[in-house]
């Protein structure tokens, strides 16, 4: 049911995210496997006497297709270019092996402020979509745990700070209203919340669309009535003048 109702709302858009978090986890696949490469050449390099063979040491050349990030900012910056309402339904376009993929570099990636919200939105609704195959899988297992525990440390934190900052917020609000005579946005508050119930009055949207005395005019001033000015009578002509003698004969 869940899918059936995900799967309704596809769009371009969201075909386009998942394309860019497919191309995204290729591009750090094939950076991973260079980055291999060039550790096994140190090495090789390390055991071959280093600089006294004469041989230069190996330099790994940075991936343009990165953009100038390191692979975990490079990984969130796609995440982000996605649009948040287009998000869900990308991932929900994911095969399973994408997702184990995104998973995987989402578990050991550290939790910041700024990245703590989206990396959790997308491991969690991730987990809900594919949570038969994520528990019949055991390898998977320590994947989970250890995304689990990075998040629920960071949600903890951002929590404390959230409750730390509406009690700093709740504090000022007393400062001002011991100060004042009035109580600070609380009076505002209170009128917009009594208009709202006296809208949703079963009579109140009767009166607002009738008419007459309850309608819409019922607040409004009755027009002002204009004089017009009557025509001047011209006076009766020697044919009119005879015509009424003669019927008054």
């Amino acid at each position: 049911l869940f899918r059936s109702r995900a799967a309704g709302r596809r769009s371009i858009d969201s075909l386009r995210g998942t394309e860019r978090l497919l191309e995204a986890l290729s591009v750090l696949k094939a950076d991973d496997e260079r980055r291999a490469e060039y550790e096994a050449a140190i090495a090789l390099w390390e055991k071959n006497g280093g600089g006294k063979a004469g041989v230069r040491r190996p330099v790994l050349v940075p991936n343009g297709l990165l953009l100038g990030k390191s692979p975990d900012d490079y990984l969130l910056h796609t995440l982000r270019s996605v649009r948040p309402a287009d998000l869900e339904q990308a991932l929900l376009l994911l095969p399973f092996s994408g997702v184990v993929a995104l998973l995987t570099r989402l578990a050991p990636l550290p939790c910041a402020p700024t990245s703590t919200e989206l990396v959790a939105k997308v491991a969690l609704f991730a987990a809900r979509v594919h949570h038969r195959q994520l528990s019949a899988s055991p390898s998977l297992a320590p994947i989970v745990a250890q995304l689990s525990a990075r998040l629920d440390s960071a949600l903890r934190k951002e929590r404390a700070v959230v409750g730390y900052n509406l009690a700093v917020l709740r504090h000022l609000r007393d400062e001002a209203e011991a100060q004042g005579d009035g109580r600070l946005f609380e009076d505002a508050i209170e009128a917009r919340a009594a208009r709202v119930r006296a809208a949703k009055e079963p009579g109140a949207q009767t009166k607002l669309r009738g008419g007459g005395k309850h309608g819409r005019g019922a607040d409004r001033p009755p027009k002002p009535k204009v004089a017009h000015a009557q025509a001047p009578v011209k006076p009766p002509t020697g044919k009119a003048k005879a015509n009424g003698r003669n019927k008054g004969s």
